[in-house]
């Protein structure tokens, strides 16, 4: 027992090691494993298919129109079919009793039958998911129909059984096979040529109203049931003409001098039509009257709008000599703003001139402020490389170099910051902070320059603190390019006058000096990029102070206007305050 234990006990272990060594060769690398899941992905999804592809199959009977019909066939068959059968189980020995009474159980038999037959399809009907259902021709030519018109058909349907049970009699009888009495007791050929295309069309027509009911499920009460029916599209039709009536009659405006024209032919339209109605049996001479009135007053507003559209072809071609009469009865105020337009599309284009001119102009002050202190920088370092010239010279060029270094830094340092500013691409870092308070330390820290010059300063600033939403280091740099400019280009000798005016909502600063220079430009050109007081450019100025104190200004909801009387500048900064 011992050894035969042992001997299980060895065999045993080498299996389990024969398997360890089996699975650590039949081990996939990882490289494999990466194959085996995107195969096992594959074969999933071609599962996946080939699971919808069988759903697709499996409700393919009820997603075509040959499909309907067959299951139609197939019920209705099966149903008229199963009399016979039945008939013979049921009342084997009631040939005995008398024919009325047969004929009254024999119908209740079709009644049953066709009772639960009709639950049968019911049940179908519903069972059937109508996302399937409406796939099929006939179902949609169904819900598209008319409501009217699906009354009609089972009208049609109705008509039809009573005629043939007009044609059809109900005597019992043994000499005619074409009897209700003999059909339905022998279950001969006319009882199947009648009951199943009967029992079909029966079917489904039924058929159809359970789907037309789920279609007014899914569409919804008013979509698929009241908009479905010529009265239900007549009364909306209604409803909506009435609804735009009402709104033209809301928005008729008694200011418009075009409406209040209307309202008045309306009128004198009513008033004619009310007496002629009045002035039997003159009425129809003085109706072709009236109606040549109509047409010739109606010739003229052609005319009119003939002419309109003539202009408005003109305008469109680029042709802004073109005058309108703005006399044009009902027509005047199109004609008004036909005219309107014309000196709208003048003055744009006008404007686009100056456009190009100053974006021209601007290229070229570019150039001019770029290439100036760059010649001067290139210039001197050529003549330090020369070996003749002394320390002291040396030092002078430096000196030059250094000022046109930073002069050139400046130029392309304000270009940028104008052109972040221009475009809104600066990030503000908004607070509370008295406003006035920042323009007086703006004052303070320019006091040096201020006392070098030969200006005589008036400052008249609210001693109340005035509160507003704003990037102190922005706004600082607003004041500061303001008042340099002031320095720069004032007539010496002059005063400068810095008022505020407060209000609730906002608070105004005023700069007012004179100016060194003849202003002799549109106020709005100052604030354009690189453009500058003094047009021989004879300073130091960048040209572009106030184009990005505009910009900053307005980025903080701000606004910066520009007056010019004479040789007198005047600034205005406007801030809304807190709250």
């Amino acid at each position: 027992m011992d050894i035969n234990l042992k001997d299980d006990i060895d065999i045993k272990e080498n299996i389990k090691n024969d398997e360890i060594i089996t699975d650590i060769e039949d081990k996939p690398s990882s490289e494999e494993r990466i194959d085996n899941n995107k195969n096992s992905s594959s074969d999933n999804h071609m599962e996946m298919n080939l699971l919808k592809n069988n759903s697709t199959k499996n409700s393919s009977l009820a997603s075509s129109t040959w499909g309907t019909l067959l299951m139609m066939l197939i019920l209705a068959v099966t149903s008229v079919g199963s009399y016979a059968p039945l008939k013979s189980y049921i009342f084997p020995s009631f040939t005995r009793l008398p024919d009325h009474w047969q004929l009254e159980q024999y119908t209740i038999l079709v009644l049953s039958i066709g009772g639960i037959s009709l639950l049968l399809l019911t049940i179908i009907a519903f069972a059937i998911p109508y996302s399937h259902q409406k796939k099929a021709s006939i179902v949609k030519s169904h819900n598209r129909t008319f409501i009217e018109l699906k009354i009609f058909i089972w009208f049609l349907f109705f008509g039809l059984i009573l005629l043939i049970l007009d044609a059809v009699s109900f005597a019992p009888s043994y000499d005619s096979e074409f009897n209700i009495y003999t059909m339905l007791r022998d279950a001969n050929l006319y009882f199947y040529l009648i009951g199943i295309p009967i029992t079909f069309i029966l079917y489904i027509l039924i058929y159809l109203c359970i789907t037309y009911i789920k279609h007014i499920y899914h569409t919804g009460f008013v979509s698929g049931f009241i908009k479905n029916s010529i009265l239900g599209k007549l009364i909306f039709y209604v409803i909506e003409s009435i609804k735009e009536i009402a709104n033209i009659l809301i928005e008729i405006d008694t200011d418009d001098d075009s409406h209040r024209k209307l309202l008045k032919l309306l009128g004198i339209h009513l008033i004619v039509l009310g007496f002629i109605s009045f002035t039997f049996p003159f009425g129809p001479f003085l109706a072709i009257v009236y109606t040549g009135f109509l047409f010739s007053y109606l010739v003229k507003i052609l005319d009119k709008a003939r002419a309109l559209n003539k202009a408005s072809m003109q305008l469109s071609e680029g042709n802004f000599d073109v005058v309108l009469p703005e006399d044009m009865g009902i027509l005047s105020p199109y004609a008004r703003n036909l005219n309107n337009i014309k000196e709208g599309f003048r003055l744009a284009v006008e404007k686009e001139v100056r456009s190009q001119n100053m974006k021209t102009e601007l290229i070229s002050n570019v150039s001019h402020d770029l290439k100036t202190p760059l010649t001067s920088i290139i210039t001197y370092i050529d003549l330090l490389k020369k070996d003749d010239i002394d320390e002291e010279t040396k030092k002078e060029y430096i000196d030059i170099l250094d000022r046109k270094s930073k002069r050139l830094k400046v130029l392309i340092e304000d270009l940028f910051e104008a052109s972040k500013a221009s475009s809104g691409n600066i990030e503000l870092h908004l607070e509370e902070l008295d406003v006035v308070a920042l323009l007086r330390q703006t004052l303070g820290e320019l006091e040096e320059k201020i006392s070098e010059s030969t200006l005589q300063i008036r400052i008249n600033l609210p001693d109340n603190k005035v509160m507003c939403q704003l990037d102190g280091r922005r706004t600082y740099r607003v004041f500061d390019n303001i008042i340099g400019n002031i320095l720069k280009y004032s007539m010496p000798n002059s005063r400068v006058y810095i008022d505020a005016e407060e209000n609730d909502k906002e608070i105004s600063f005023i700069f007012k000096n004179i100016s060194a220079y003849e202003m002799n430009f549109d106020p709005s050109e100052i604030t354009e990029r690189f453009t500058r007081g003094d047009k021989s450019r004879s300073t130091e100025g960048s040209g572009l102070g106030l184009a990005i104190s505009k910009s900053l200004v307005e980025l903080q909801n701000g606004k910066l206007d520009i007056y010019i009387d004479g040789d007198l500048f005047k600034l205005i900064v406007t801030f809304p305050k807190v709250g």
